[in-house]
């Protein structure tokens, strides 16, 4: 059986080679797939409201100071953000 620096390389009867660590464990070499079959892959996937990206492409279009007047109606403080983006953003989040 060969051997790469600790990791056991293994084809089984169907000719499918499968590489292990020194205890037996598979190997995922994969990011996109679980050493183990039956083991799932969790994917993150951030839900976002399908009008967000138009909303907030409509905000980017206003002034800095005509959302600075928009977050002080919502009670926010305009001097807390950075640039229209996190403006924007707050604005969004503040819905």
């Amino acid at each position: 059986m060969p051997t790469i620096k600790g990791f056991n390389i293994r084809k089984d009867a169907e000719g499918k080679a499968t590489m292990t660590d020194g205890e037996g464990n598979p190997v995922n070499l994969s990011p996109f797939r679980p050493a183990n079959p039956e083991e799932k892959v969790e994917e993150k996937v951030e839900e976002k409201s399908e009008e967000e990206p138009e909303d907030i492409n409509k905000l980017l279009k206003l002034t800095r100071k005509e959302l600075n007047d928009m977050a002080e109606e919502k009670g926010l403080d305009p001097g807390d953000y950075h640039n229209k983006d996190e403006v924007a953003k707050a604005l969004l989040e503040s819905e």
